[in-house]
């Protein structure tokens, strides 16, 4: 069962309850006042709204994605019209686009405006990555975005002298970006040139195993987690199909890779059923269906009950990001995804500080939540246990602040816990996640 599995059941659990009527109208008037600001210029009002909106309202995961990502799309236009010194904005506006990616996966302007900011800032394996999901995700319109634009400005990079890459796989990305760019183009133009030629070098020393939009908790890849995927399509055989899908969109290479895919259709059906059976680069309905666990890992997982036990305690106990810490939390996640014992829920509330940074903290949740299932010999969905996944959880991030930062929705819920404790409990049991109908 691959690690991701828990995190793509928790998101299935989050969509379980239905929206009502009101909501979706309190999401739309949101988002229409968010835009009459962000068309005035009035970005750090417009910023203000949606991220007070995350903070206290009540919203259907797919609102959550749109509302990110307007409040991304602000950021992002924040950065370039503002004075912005500290590049608080273009942060910002990574982690909000970030956010509302993992909801949609293929949603193109919110993938276009990654890859532009990631640019920006020489995060080229991410920018790269991004760009090419853009060229995948317009494919299927049969428009012409002129990705080869992109592609040639892309063989231009001007690389300041001294730069310091964010990661081994930007060095390698803008060497050969930079090689590819001297070298004659094929029929099949650059962008195809650049993206094959890129993610064959760079996939070549990578685990070949598919992994979803929602981030692992593994920093082998630096979470782009596209490369593993790459990485597998190229050992498969099916990585050219797919960048011949996605570039017959460019300017350039359009016809020619239209005509490839034409001539090998059988090969470009199979590829695309290939990604749609490993749960990445498909629309939403297709993996947050519950999946069933494997008879053999439940049976693995519940004859390690003491096991994960010690991997609790050690997980909860280290610093965040040692390597037993590490370790610990790739098993607690194998272990919580197929064991029968434990049920833990994650709901809308859970998704708006979800992201990079805070992901051990999901771990932490976790932690309590099974520990309490454990415990009362039971996987009912409670409210105590949802209580006890978010105390342990708090307590994990305030000894690890340091490294995770300041999260304004765990810190509020920090300080009520402290300040008033019914308060608290009142507030987690209302926010719980709705059991499944």
């Amino acid at each position: 069962m691959k690690k991701l599995l828990f995190m793509m059941l928790m998101m299935a659990m989050a969509l379980t309850a239905s929206a009502q009527n009101s909501k979706d109208d309190k999401a739309e008037d949101l988002l229409k006042s968010g835009y009459k600001l962000y068309f005035k210029g009035k970005y750090d009002e417009a910023i203000k709204l949606y991220e007070d909106a995350l903070n206290k309202g009540d919203f259907s995961i797919e609102e959550v994605g749109q509302i990110q990502f307007s409040l991304g799309e602000t950021y992002l236009r924040a950065h370039y019209e503002l004075v912005d010194d500290k590049n608080k904005y273009a942060v910002n506006a990574m982690s909000s686009l970030e956010k509302s990616f993992v909801i949609r996966p293929l949603y193109p302007r919110t993938i276009f405006f990654l890859g532009r900011i990631y640019s920006d800032y020489f995060f080229c394996c991410k920018a790269l990555v991004y760009f090419s999901l853009y060229a995948i995700s317009c494919a299927p319109k049969g428009v012409d975005d002129n990705i080869d634009e992109i592609a040639g400005n892309w063989t231009q990079f001007n690389i300041p002298a001294d730069m310091k890459y964010k990661s081994r796989e930007d060095s390698i990305v803008v060497n050969k970006i930079i090689e590819i760019g001297k070298q004659p183009r094929s029929q099949y133009g650059l962008t195809y040139d650049m993206l094959t030629g890129v993610f064959r070098t760079i996939c070549t020393d990578i685990k070949d195993e598919p992994t979803h939009p929602v981030n692992s908790y593994d920093g082998s890849v630096n979470f782009i987690p596209a490369l593993p995927l790459y990485a597998k399509l190229i050992r498969e055989g099916y990585f050219e199909a797919l960048m011949h899908y996605a570039c017959k969109t460019s300017k350039s290479g359009h016809i020619a890779n239209g005509d490839w895919c034409s001539q090998n259709k059988e090969l470009v059906d199979k590829t695309l059923a290939f990604i749609k059976n490993g749960q990445y680069l498909c629309d939403l309905k297709d993996y947050r269906s519950q999946k069933e666990d494997d008879p053999t890992e439940a049976d693995k997982a519940h004859e390690n009950i003491d096991e994960a036990k010690k991997y609790i305690q050690t997980f909860l106990s280290e610093k965040m990001n040692t390597q037993a810490s590490v370790e610990a939390g790739n098993s607690i996640w194998q272990w919580v995804s197929s064991s029968p014992e434990v049920s833990v829920a994650i709901g809308d509330e859970e998704t708006k500080w979800m992201n990079d940074n805070t992901t051990p903290c999901l771990i932490a949740y976790s932690c309590g939540y099974a520990m309490y299932q454990l415990e009362k010999g039971s996987k009912e969905m409670t409210a105590e246990a949802y209580l006890a996944g978010y105390r342990t959880m708090l307590k994990y991030y305030e000894e690890n602040k340091d490294v995770i930062g300041n999260v304004p929705t765990l810190q509020n819920y920090l300080r009520l816990m402290k300040e008033n404790p019914a308060k608290f409990e009142e507030t987690i049991k209302n926010n719980m996640p709705k059991e499944k109908k």
